[in-house]
């Protein structure tokens, strides 16, 4: 069936509107439809996890967070809809251009943005009828989980020597290995299951994909967040430093990024000790190398091994720069922590 008349008939049937025209924009629709332009988006998850994702968004919005959108209701007063192609969910289109992290002022703007996120998430209950998504207490056995596998992937690549992904990943496993030991023992010096355990009785969400085309920035530089379907009960650390990790890669690893970012975080929701430690902790974690490992060595079929090699040429290639921003990191984030005692 052509593509239109699909949303053409899926539209009438659900929202009662008429479609004029559609595009594709990176993995939604935008729908131009009787009552204005619309994002039409399949995700790849439950009927009853979108539901989770649609009840925090409408939290957040009646807990003061304007700088989004919820989820359109269908006639038959559902936020999403499960058909034979897939889950998927209708909201507003939200003008504007993409993020950028080369804009120094688009970073500041979204870690205000994300503080004000964490803040309106308190309190945060999941209704019944949606599947809880949580990430309590998960880091430190997930962190020993990829030790034990970046262990295991050395054993495979001693078995093809000649393989040059493997070569590369034997010259630089160790190195990699030591961060892996390095991010735990950061981990352990701080209260991390506190963390966890006074965010489960606070209320936390997480948005878990926070990047710059999850921004949409208007013409009047106000910042919006688009794509909380990642998003799930965490520890607000988490978002924070997993937001520094993209920027600094952004920069070079240089610090200067980084240091505005955390500044215009704490203006509006500050950091305590043990937060600013287990940032410290997450951004040491070397996630990407591991990632490409595991895509490499459990055959991800999404990617090709030329591709792999090449990101891991570049990853490996960024490891000096990387390893003196941590030690810049490591003196900049001690100092914040002195200051909280």
């Amino acid at each position: 069936m052509d593509e239109i008349v699909w949303l053409c008939q899926i539209f009438a049937s659900y929202y009662g509107l008429q479609v004029f025209s559609a595009h594709k924009v990176r993995d939604a629709w935008r729908v131009q439809t009787s009552s204005g332009p619309k994002c039409f988006k399949r995700v790849k998850s439950s009927l009853d996890k979108v539901l989770f994702t649609a009840a925090a968004l409408e939290y957040l919005i009646n807990n003061g967070f304007s700088a989004t959108v919820p989820f359109l209701k269908t006639l038959q007063n559902s936020y999403a809809i499960e058909l034979p192609e897939g889950v998927f969910y209708a909201t507003e289109w939200l003008p504007g251009r993409e993020g950028d992290f080369s804009n120094l002022e688009d970073i500041q703007t979204a870690a205000k943005v994300l503080a004000r996120i964490h803040i309106a998430s308190r309190g945060f209950v999941p209704p019944e009828g949606c599947k809880k998504k949580e990430s309590w207490g998960e880091i430190p056995n997930a962190w020993q989980k990829y030790a034990l596998q970046l262990t295991e992937f050395r054993e495979l690549a001693n078995a093809k020597p000649n393989d040059h992904f493997n070569q590369l990943y034997l010259s630089f496993v160790d190195s990699y290995q030591k961060r892996v030991d390095l991010a735990l023992n950061i981990l352990n010096s701080c209260d991390y299951f506190g963390l966890v355990e006074s965010a489960k009785k606070q209320g936390s969400l997480c948005h878990r994909d926070y990047t710059y085309h999850n921004f949409l920035v208007d013409d009047q530089g106000t910042l919006n967040v688009i794509d909380f379907d990642y998003c799930t009960q965490d520890i607000r650390a988490y978002d924070v430093g997993r937001f520094i990790r993209k920027v600094a890669k952004h920069h070079k690893y240089n610090t200067i990024p980084v240091k505005l970012l955390l500044d215009a975080y704490q203006s509006e929701h500050p950091l305590d000790r043990d937060e600013l430690i287990f940032v410290l902790a997450f951004v040491h974690f070397p996630q990407r190398f591991w990632r490409l490992a595991t895509r490499y060595y459990c055959k991800r079929p999404r990617y090709t091994p030329q591709y792999l090699l090449s990101q891991l040429e570049q990853e490996t290639q960024e490891l000096a720069l990387e390893n003196d921003f941590l030690l810049q990191l490591v003196a900049m984030i001690s100092r914040e922590v002195l200051l909280r005692r």
